[in-house]
């Protein structure tokens, strides 16, 4: 089993995200990934962070209306995931990638699949679709069927696990640092002019980074 799955929680290790994007990095990413944890909210924003990669989006607030990025919860009053659904999410990631890249799918509470929707599924993961990434979020591994879990790569996300960054904090960041180092050189009036105008710019990506992360 690769370094970093391992379906026991106790010995798996702790940063589930950063092996992943690794992964990602020397193109050796899986198409099935389970994340699986005691906290959904954890679940959650390790998947958001490690999908903003796969999709090259430029912040997590982009994620959500992002064409290529296609996510299932249960819906109904029993809170169940039917074979409509899935057969409804399928159709999408059958489809070619609209931004040219990857496609990612995400099911939330994936436990809560019907047997007749996890089998139609099952299908979806022997056959995966070209350039696609299916991540399936649980609480409740042990709910999901083994030929499921026997499909995908297995990550234990402990609650708080940390989040990689966003990418358009970092660029800020090196945008900051490139800033800092001009003002070493010889002003001239010219230059004086840019730089202001360049740390109003930084600014106003600043408020915007600042309005995302809220």
């Amino acid at each position: 089993m690769p370094a970093g799955t391992n379906e026991n929680a106790g010995t798996a290790r702790p940063d589930a995200v950063s092996v992943l994007l690794r992964a990602f990095d020397n193109n050796r990413f899986p198409h099935g990934i389970i994340l699986h944890g005691p906290d959904a909210a954890t679940l959650h924003d390790a998947c958001a962070a490690i999908a903003t990669r796969l999709l090259n989006t430029s912040g997590l607030a982009e994620l959500p209306s992002h064409p290529d990025f296609h996510a299932l919860r249960p819906t109904n009053k029993m809170r169940r995931i039917n074979v409509d659904d899935i057969r409804n999410l399928v159709r999408l990631i059958q489809h070619s990638a609209s931004a040219g890249g990857r496609k990612v799918a995400v099911i939330y509470d994936a436990e809560r699949m019907v047997h007749e929707s996890a089998n139609a599924f099952l299908k979806t993961l022997e056959e995966p679709p070209e350039d696609s990434t299916l991540f399936l979020l649980t609480t409740k591994p042990t709910h999901l069927l083994d030929t499921i879990r026997s499909r995908c790569l297995q990550f234990y996300v402990p609650p708080g696990e940390s989040k990689a960054p966003d990418p358009a904090w970092a660029a800020w960041l090196d945008s900051l640092g490139e800033w800092l180092e001009s003002l070493a050189a010889p002003m001239e009036r010219g230059r004086i002019a840019t730089l202001v105008f360049s740390l109003y710019g930084m600014a106003s990506r600043f408020e915007g980074l600042l309005k995302n992360a809220a």
